[in-house]
């Protein structure tokens, strides 16, 4: 691997940050910890003299015990009550036990999480001073031998040395709960990318947390009432807060953030965001994608620490075929072991051929002589086998391709596999309907330019689609740049008035009860864009990165993987990459005619040339159509008369019933139909 090159300019990196560059890497490290990739975590503190116990956490562990095949686990301590559901992804994270406490301090902590920098953690807090700390931390009263320190033992470490501050000094996917007696509180927090969940529900007397919604449920005392705003987000496909769930008084950690809660009250703070002023410029297009390799590379290591078999849903796109590539080429160049055993799984159609991808996925499982388990798809419809692939209990979400995607996972686990890859978020990194043509423009790159308007508009409207896509927002810039100059107070005199504003209702909402979207109206998109980014393509990119919509699907597809005793894992959400990719300009990153440059190019020489070729995007919507058009046609059509959501008032059902005839007629409305179905589907099982 080429050494990594030196920026021409990296301004304002953010304070105490980890470096976008990486160590190079180098022969696998015999004393590395390897991660683990599912578990689950719970606990409950009180607030008055009533002691915690194990019995009194009993019911979450009992709720959830998917996650715990290898080990359920119980501390308590004065005040708190911690639990821990196991799953050993290798024979060197055998008889790892938690929570974990600090003895001389009481300090107790769970957590489920894989960091990826534990060298430089070691490092910081120092190797005399972590094997110090070893000796004074205990699991149910063993203390843990030699060898290399877990990661939980880290992040117990690192809290002892950095307190509330040692959440920003974590790279990885985390959800963790320290209970500091000594403090009387406990702290949550969860990893920026949103790859780990955490829910918590705050009482006067005690407070609750957990991997999953149901154990919070579980837990006697605890109200199960809807939150009729997240429904409301729900059907109209609003983008909601991070922060809330679909049970009133039952909230989740945002990502990126911490939660301290005492007995005078709580506090939500980030411990991470992005640095608007932090940018990359290299003098060479070669060296943005040279360098995004270098950290694709490193992301896709990290998560194969590991002996058990990977797997991986391998499509014949750019996204899971760069993962299952990088592995294949990083195991020939012996930068990771030879073990674990790597298999792709790729959705096999007979019938709808115009589905199939294999021939092109072919091209890389050849080429790297990975072993490819052929996952029959023609018959996994949208909604066949229901009521089974239906929604969790958590949240009526779930996927129209939940049939197959269960097939799927379940497949690897019957074969044995432990962590399954996924691209999910490699669309929303390197892909989108993003360009950047007023920077072409300012750059003189005219042809690419004239390239990217003749893909919008035809010739004869080439200049006018140029004044708007290129120069207008030039021209925006620059008034903005004159506008930060005033003062504050003229500034505030000449924003827009945003009072009593609410989210546009278009046609397609008709079908919603007036008197239910009325209650709810003040839904807002609950994005927090980050200012100033310098270009409005960047911000765009953000907001697709970090929208609460996409956040919540790393969410469900965890618990998906859980479910089927199956581990979860995707590289493009590594935070190094998201980084690395909103500090380059964007026209390097993606074109509209020219899909996924960056990722193209940093692929060149691991994906086979051919592959790179033949990578589109194809959609298995047939299946879908075939389940609900057909097949399935009179499911939908019952359950949608005498209606649960129509009991419950949110819908109007004649309304309802001429809008899903309209797309099983031909319309193009599946989003509304869908989901105003999952949401039925979860109330018929879950509030009958």
């Amino acid at each position: 691997m080429p050494p990594f090159r030196t920026p021409v300019l990296h301004e304002r990196p953010a304070a105490d940050s980890f470096p976008l560059l990486p160590a190079r890497l180098g022969p696998p490290t015999a004393n590395l910890h390897p991660p683990r990739h599912l578990s689950g975590i719970c606990g409950i503190v009180h607030w008055n003299d009533e002691p915690a116990t194990e019995e009194k956490i009993r019911p979450m562990l009992d709720a959830a015990p998917h996650r715990g095949p290898d080990g359920v686990f119980s501390r308590a301590g004065g005040a708190a009550a911690f639990g821990y559901l196991s799953l050993e992804i290798t024979p060197e994270s055998r008889g790892e036990v938690q929570p974990l406490v600090h003895t001389p301090t009481g300090v107790m902590a769970v957590a489920d999480l894989r960091l990826d920098n534990r060298d430089d953690l070691i490092q910081r807090i120092g190797k005399e001073t972590v094997e110090r700390h070893r000796t004074e931390i205990s699991a149910r009263g063993r203390t843990p031998g030699n060898g290399a320190p877990t990661d939980a033992e880290l992040v117990l470490i690192a809290y002892l040395r950095w307190e509330a501050d040692c959440f920003a000094r974590l790279l990885g996917d985390f959800a963790l709960a320290i209970w500091d007696p000594r403090a009387r509180r406990v702290l949550l927090a969860r990893d920026p990318m949103a790859m780990r969940a955490l829910y918590y529900r705050v009482e006067p007397h005690r407070t609750l947390f957990a991997t999953e919604v149901k154990q919070i449920l579980a837990v006697p005392g605890v109200e199960r009432t809807i939150n009729h705003s997240a429904v409301a987000a729900h059907v109209t496909n609003t983008h909601y807060s991070l922060a809330t769930s679909f049970y009133d008084g039952i909230d989740q950690v945002p990502a990126g953030r911490t939660l301290s809660v005492s007995a005078l009250g709580s506090d939500i703070r980030p411990f991470w965001k992005f640095d608007p002023e932090t940018r990359i410029r290299y003098r060479k297009e070669q060296d943005y994608a040279d360098h995004f390799r270098d950290l694709f590379c490193d992301a896709v290591a990290c998560r194969m620490r590991t002996e058990k078999p990977v797997g991986i849903s391998l499509s014949g796109g750019m996204d899971s075929g760069s993962i299952a590539a990088t592995v294949g080429w990083l195991k020939e160049k012996g930068r990771i072991p030879a073990d674990p055993d790597f298999r792709a799984y790729s959705w096999a159609f007979s019938e709808l051929e115009q589905c199939d991808e294999r021939e092109n996925s072919g091209r890389i499982t050849h080429r790297y002589k990975i072993s490819t388990i052929r996952i029959p798809a023609d018959d996994a419809w949208t909604l066949a086998n229901y009521p089974e692939h239906g929604p969790d209990a958590d949240e009526p979400y779930v996927g129209v391709y939940q049939r197959l995607i269960d097939r799927t996972v379940g497949a690897a686990r019957n074969d044995g596999t432990r962590l399954l890859f996924s691209g999910d978020r490699g669309d929303l990194l390197v892909g989108c309907a993003i360009t950047d043509m007023p920077d072409l423009l300012i750059h003189g790159n005219l042809i690419a330019l004239y390239k990217e308007l003749r893909f919008r508009a035809s010739p004869a409207k080439v200049p006018s689609s140029a004044f708007k896509h290129a120069v207008k927002p030039i021209l925006i810039d620059a008034a903005r740049s004159v506008f930060a100059t005033l003062p504050t107070g003229v500034v505030e005199r000449l924003k827009p008035s945003r009072k009593n504003r609410t989210p546009k209702r278009t046609s397609i909402h008709n079908h919603l009860n007036e008197g239910f979207l009325g209650e709810y109206d003040t839904l807002t998109d609950i994005y927090e864009p980050v200012e100033p980014l310098r270009r409005r393509s960047s911000q765009k990119r953000h907001r697709y990165i970090f929208t609460p919509m996409h956040m919540k699907g790393m969410v469900w597809s965890e618990r998906t993987n859980a479910r089927l005793g199956v581990g979860f894992a995707d590289p493009f959400s590594d935070r190094r990459l998201t980084e690395f990719v909103l500090a380059i300009p964007q026209r390097f990153v993606n074109r509209l005619c020219d899909q996924k440059r960056l990722l193209r190019t940093a692929m060149r020489n691991i994906i086979p040339a051919d592959a790179i070729r033949g990578a589109l995007k194809v959609s298995p919507e047939p299946l879908c159509e075939k389940g609900l058009k057909h097949e399935a046609r009179n499911l939908v059509i019952d359950l949608i008369t005498n209606s649960e959501v129509a009991r419950h008032g949110y819908v109007k059902e004649t309304a309802l019933h001429n809008e899903v005839r309209a797309y099983l007629n031909g319309a193009n409305n599946l989003d509304v139909v869908w989901s105003v179905l999952s949401l039925e589907m979860w109330l018929r099982r879950y509030w009958r």
